[in-house]
């Protein structure tokens, strides 16, 4: 597992996406992103004419079962339960590392595929976990408690740090694999809090071959429409008691609360269509700086690195079956990421997002001028962060060379987290990470798991 998938999966959270066919999307103003809490307030009699039957409480409930207990993460992407006993449906993509640690010179799962025709055959997926959202609650209030408006950026900022760091401790309890996560929304413009149920033991059931899980390869990879069969199937597994538990040949299959039943119907056209689970961050709302900075200095630089990272893989693969079959997993991460960053590069450019974030902060600036008060607060937002992001561009280069430094090796990753640890041991223990643990603890399954 890579560390881009980790950060995915440390900064997901459940969000429903709802689209109602082409068409009705022009019309249908009420389509987006959602947290599942503000789905109870969407105009449910609207969506019931364009073909949604279920209703809100059976999409989230935050006090019984619903959707939120069929959907979770895994392996830092999404998957759903499509069986009363553990077995979960994801994406091909999501289990290849789990093939590829599987796999030998002799035996390549990650291009051939598997299928396990027991539960005895499953095959143990090291690293992997499956996280439950158990609940979530808007905590912007509590977050913000000790902050006001005399405070400097760096002494508001640890002020959150000390406080969401706190909230996370009381209600994560890793011996029984509860995880509490305190998140930004909108670049902090509020905070959720999460409670996860984590399960450690996963295991692969079945993958289709290479050929057909990625058929197409990267030229048709974020493309639509797509044809392959992106698809695999996982189970999740407990101790004989019910409890979260590390893995055993004793274990159980995991008892969902809520699983998703298949149909073979199939849809058509037009049909209202609902997607839940665990996007990517977005920095959609971001001023034009950062967009330019993004555009034309980070992810360039991310793709020429990306780039010269799989040509090295590939090469140091040539001639040698063994580590060519080690080295796909990282080669198809990173080849995905290359993809995105290609793609998003291209599709800035071409829609003009710099100039029309520059058009909007233009309306802006001419809106605070109209009012003293205003001009008063506001005056100096824009030009404080054209100053900040000239700074940043000004030892950008280094920056990102050595942030890059740390995720591409595990000798500096692992460092890194020495360095993490030493330093939280000097603080007092309130304002230290409890999840900087569970994160060494994932690293390390993943770098020492079997093959």
């Amino acid at each position: 597992m890579t560390a881009n998938r980790l950060s995915r999966a440390l900064a997901a959270a459940l969000m429903v996406l709802m689209l109602v066919s082409i068409a009705p999307l022009r019309a249908f103003a009420e389509e987006g992103m959602f947290l599942p809490d503000a789905i109870a307030g969407l105009p449910f009699d609207r969506l019931a004419k364009r073909g949604l039957k279920l209703k809100p409480a059976e999409l989230y409930d935050p006090t019984g079962v619903s959707l939120k207990d069929a959907v979770v993460i895994v392996g830092g992407g999404t998957g759903e339960f499509v069986s009363p006993d553990g077995l979960l449906l994801t994406n091909h993509h999501v289990a290849f590392d789990a093939l590829v640690a599987q796999s030998n010179a002799t035996k390549d799962l990650g291009t051939l595929g598997f299928v396990a025709n027991s539960r005895a055959e499953e095959l143990q997926a090291p690293g992997y976990t499956v996280t439950i959202t158990q609940s979530l609650k808007d905590v912007t209030s509590d977050v913000l408690s000790g902050v006001n408006d005399t405070m400097s950026p760096a002494d508001r900022n640890r002020a959150i740090q000390t406080k969401v760091r706190a909230m996370e401790a009381e209600g994560t309890k890793q011996a029984e694999g509860l995880r509490r996560r305190v998140l930004p929304m909108n670049e902090g413009l509020s905070y959720y809090q999460f409670d996860y149920l984590i399960l450690r033991d996963v295991r692969i059931a079945y993958a289709p071959p290479k050929a057909i899980g990625f058929f197409g390869g990267d030229d048709d990879n974020f493309e639509w429409p797509r044809h392959c069969g992106d698809f695999a199937f996982m189970r999740a597994y407990v101790g004989p008691d019910g409890k979260p538990a590390d893995y055993s040949p004793n274990n159980v299959p995991y008892k969902p609360k809520k699983f998703l039943p298949l149909s073979m119907a199939g849809v058509k056209e037009g049909d209202f269509t609902m997607v839940m689970g665990y996007p990517g961050s977005t920095r959609r709302y971001r001023e034009s700086y950062s967009v330019a900075y993004n555009q034309d200095i980070v992810l360039p630089f991310l793709v020429d690195v990306y780039s010269t990272q799989i040509e090295s893989l590939r090469n140091a693969g040539k001639y040698n079956p063994a580590l060519r079959v080690k080295l796909q997993a990282a080669i198809f991460d990173l080849s995905n990421a290359l993809k995105n960053f290609e793609g998003s590069v291209l599709a800035m450019r071409r829609a003009g997002i710099v100039e029309k974030k520059r058009a909007d902060e233009a309306a802006f600036m001419r809106w605070v001028a109209q009012d003293a008060q205003r001009k008063s607060k506001y005056g100096q937002v824009l030009s404080s962060l054209d100053k900040a992001y000239q700074e940043l561009t000004a030892t950008a280069q280094r920056d990102l060379l050595v942030q890059q430094m740390f995720s591409a090796s595990d000798l500096l990753g692992m460092v890194y987290l020495a360095q993490q640890f030493a330093a939280e041991k000097e603080k007092p223990e309130a304002e230290r990470n409890p999840l900087l643990n569970a994160a060494a603890m994932q690293r390390a399954r993943v770098r020492i798991a079997p093959t």
